[in-house]
């Protein structure tokens, strides 16, 4: 009963609520609540990060490359470069990695570039940071809303009922993948933009 009522303060949380929880539950309770939230956080964080960024949107960039040559809303660096606005930009960046690397740049050299960018532009890595947790936590909040409609799609199966409120777990699973791709486009032109300025 009160791990119950801990759970319930936590799902409904106010500052003052803090007190109240500490008189329900030991540190200890407190403590496993807490530990449990941060491994969740993170296997939802990791989850998210193969199964949206690697499977769902690299297999529909790659079907949309594969059967159309209209420009794909998922980032790439290089379609992201080659644009009108800067048709030398890649170049520029190919340039700059080969005097640090002695090495082509390819896309699985991004992580230089961060680096690179970590260590001697801080304050546009800061800004760049911003963006990153932000489309991550956009890709979490988009596969647990996700998994959430796939449930009810098999409730909905299983027991001819329909609850109306499962389109808003699609809806806000759309809206959250949309953000994940703007803000993780958004820490791409960071990276770059710092990665380039002497």
């Amino acid at each position: 009963m009160q791990f119950y009522c801990a759970m319930n303060l936590l799902t409904n949380f106010k500052y003052e609520d803090l007190f109240v929880l500490f008189k329900i539950c030991d540190i200890y309770q407190f403590m496993t609540i807490l530990v449990i939230a941060y491994i969740l956080g993170h296997l939802i964080s990791t989850t998210s990060y193969y199964l949206i960024e690697k499977l769902f949107i690299v297999g529909i960039k790659n079907l949309k490359d594969k059967f159309t040559n209209n420009k794909s809303p998922i980032p790439d660096l290089k379609k992201m470069l080659d644009s009108n606005k800067t048709p030398n930009l890649y170049k520029i960046i190919e340039k700059k990695f080969l005097e640090l690397s002695n090495g082509k740049y390819s896309k699985s050299n991004m992580r230089l570039l961060i680096c690179e960018v970590e260590e001697n532009k801080p304050s546009i890595y800061s800004t760049a940071l911003v963006f990153l947790t932000f489309y991550g936590m956009a890709r979490s909040i988009a596969l647990v809303f996700l998994i959430a409609f796939i449930y009810e799609m098999i409730m909905i199966i299983k027991t001819q009922t329909f609850p109306f409120y499962s389109f808003i777990y699609l809806a806000i699973g759309i809206i959250s993948l949309l953000h994940f791709i703007r803000f993780k486009r958004y820490f791409l032109s960071q990276i770059i933009n710092g990665f380039i300025i002497k």
